[in-house]
């Protein structure tokens, strides 16, 4: 991924992993009721400690995962090897248990050679409100 290193006083490096066989996916995420479907902020909706994905490489039990922060609303992964995935996102507790889950996100493709794949807004239904 790209990013801006101001060298105009000192020289800086700019530490960077370049995948030949993988890519990355993006995604942004809102919150909303599962009952009342109304817009939640991440206080409304108990305070998810992290949103997760999982991204499982289709025909296979192999899985990656990734977590950021709920305030953030948007997220990058590490680097995955290309192919086609299923990704489940979902708002977790500070105990890791989901307080609610997106439906599934099929047949999401992995590029190699850095690109990154971007799944859109992930609406995610807090379970309860």
């Amino acid at each position: 991924l790209t990013a801006i290193v101001d060298i105009t006083d000192t020289d800086k490096t700019f530490p960077a992993t370049l995948l030949e066989d993988g890519g990355y996916f993006v995604f942004d995420w809102t919150l909303r009721g599962a009952d009342s479907n109304q817009p939640l902020t991440c206080a409304e909706a108990g305070s998810p400690d992290s949103i997760e994905i999982a991204s499982t490489l289709n025909g296979t039990a192999e899985a990656v995962s990734d977590k950021f922060n709920c305030e953030d609303g948007t997220g990058v992964t590490g680097g995955i090897i290309a192919g086609t995935y299923t990704c489940s996102i979902a708002a977790l507790n500070s105990s890791d248990l989901s307080l609610g889950t997106a439906p599934e996100v099929t047949n999401a493709v992995i590029r190699d050679l850095n690109q990154v794949t971007d799944l859109g807004s992930i609406e995610i239904p807090i379970d309860g409100l």
